[in-house]
């Protein structure tokens, strides 16, 4: 929370690290989605460890890194959609 009130202020500091405090997961849901609330909690219930280890040590440790693979997923498959795309209009 104080990491985005900071940044909401106009502040660019960063706050990361590791600590023995733990913090449990929450995520803030509005109350017109509490539906949506089970299912939610049994996603984060199914992330293993491993899973957790991962994403801690790729978002939290390297809050910049940008995965870049899902970028060029995204590209790939809009060029070869706009390249079908452009050979129908040539049949047509």
């Amino acid at each position: 929370m104080l990491q985005h009130y900071l940044f909401k202020e106009g502040n660019d500091l960063r706050i990361n690290g590791i600590t023995d405090v733990n913090f449990e997961l929450k995520i803030m849901l509005n109350k017109n989605y509490k539906n949506l609330l089970p299912k939610i909690n049994q996603a984060i219930s199914e992330i293993t460890q491993e899973e957790r280890n991962k994403i801690y040590t790729n978002r939290l440790l390297n809050p910049d890194k940008i995965d870049l693979t899902v970028i060029y997923r995204i590209g790939f498959f809009s060029s070869n959609t706009i390249f079908v795309f452009y050979l129908l209009e040539f049949k047509t």
